[in-house]
């Protein structure tokens, strides 16, 4: 049978419960879980960074590199000034087309297009109107 009076094993001194959750008997202090994870932490395999000296491969690679986009480059220069010069050349040879069309017209639409009429009309004011 239980005991009425009996004190529970989380009781304060004064003989009240402590509040919370009941600690657990093997129960670690924080001094110990600190312990721990610092002895955890040295157990872990330190990483280590290594730089290696450039092979002679990629540097063979990294100026083939350099002198493919000179290339690149320059193609793209020439390219560029070939568009100037074909759009030029393109002006030129529509101009040279109406001309050849002028001079193709017969002589009376020619000068048919020079002709300026000049009419004049006289309005006459609308009814109702001053």
């Amino acid at each position: 049978m239980k005991q009425l009076n009996a004190t529970p094993p989380n009781a304060l001194p004064d003989g009240k419960p402590k509040r919370g959750r009941p600690s657990k008997p093997d129960a670690l202090t924080g001094a110990e879980r600190a312990k721990r994870f610092r002895d955890a932490r040295r157990a872990l395999p330190k990483s280590v960074t290594v730089t290696k000296n450039a092979c002679d491969e990629c540097v063979a690679l990294r100026d083939e590199v350099r002198r493919l986009n000179h290339r690149l480059g320059e193609k793209e220069i020439q390219i560029l000034a070939d568009g100037i010069t074909l759009k030029k050349s393109r002006a030129t040879v529509l101009e040279l087309r109406r001309e050849l069309a002028k001079a193709r017209q017969p002589a009376n639409k020619r000068n048919a297009t020079e002709v300026v009429f000049h009419d004049v009309v006289t309005s006459t004011p609308e009814p109702g109107r001053r």
